[in-house]
């Protein structure tokens, strides 16, 4: 099986998900009536994945060897998020497939940014337009000091 990388710069951002079990399901919403609910009530780290379509199958699965695995027989796909709880980018890569119109190629959902760092470093900082002191906001402008002066001006 070959590789396949997704080039995020060719992806549509659709939103950011919320995480709060540290872990990530992936699966048709019609089978989630089927869905055992239920607590983590195996031994920890230590106990082996199940595919339980369950609480306890999806955390069996993300604390295993492997992170991740399959749930139900296939009815879902389940992660660890890496680093845990939080809100985690999802992007779209659309493709055109003729008289069937665009259709969804592939999603990603980004738990780790190896570029973030890099990107950082890239960033300008922003400065007053009066004074040259940094700002700390997203767009340029004034900082508070030169802003109350012009205000009382």
């Amino acid at each position: 099986m070959s590789k396949r990388y997704v080039n995020l710069d060719e992806c549509e951002l659709v939103g950011h998900i919320g995480v709060d079990s540290g872990q990530m399901m992936l699966g048709d919403p019609c089978y989630f009536d089927d869905w055992g609910g239920g607590e983590f009530t195996s031994a920890g780290e230590d106990a082996p994945p199940n595919g339980a379509f369950d609480y306890d199958g999806a955390c069996r699965s993300t604390t295993g060897d492997h992170k991740a695995g399959l749930l139900g027989n296939g009815l879902a796909a389940v992660c660890s998020t890496g680093f845990g709880d939080g809100t985690y980018p999802v992007y779209v890569e659309v493709s055109d497939q003729g008289e069937w119109g665009k259709r969804v190629k592939s999603m990603t959902i980004v738990f780790i940014d190896d570029d973030a760092e890099e990107d950082e470093e890239d960033e300008e900082e922003i400065v007053c337009d009066h004074c040259g002191v940094e700002t700390g906001e997203i767009y340029p402008g004034l900082c508070d000091e030169c802003s109350e002066r012009t205000d009382d001006e």
